[in-house]
């Protein structure tokens, strides 16, 4: 388990910003469950989110982070679980079983 240094003074900004919406949640659950990246459209099927739902909250995740885009074709996006928050919301997901 990764510790995050809960002094950062923008971690309350950026938990807010990753976790404000279900969306992003059942992004983060879909990106948790393939480890090895997946593609806008299999985590909009996987999510049932609609393509400009997905696209703005890959937009916030990417920008604070959390998920990594992959130059592969085609563009596969990826969970950053070398970030302490995202490694230690995963590990509470697989916990609580929401994933």
């Amino acid at each position: 388990m990764t510790t995050l240094q809960w002094k950062e003074p923008r971690v309350k900004e950026i938990v807010e910003k990753g976790l404000g919406s279900a969306g992003k949640l059942r992004i983060i659950q879909v990106l948790a469950e393939n480890t090895k990246g997946i593609t806008m459209y299999a985590i909009e099927q996987k999510s049932g989110l609609r393509h400009d739902s997905t696209v703005a909250n890959l937009r916030t995740l990417l920008e604070i982070g959390w998920v990594e885009k992959i130059a592969t074709k085609p563009v596969k996006y990826m969970l950053n679980m070398n970030d302490a928050i995202v490694g230690d919301l995963v590990e509470f997901f697989y916990k609580i079983q929401y994933v």
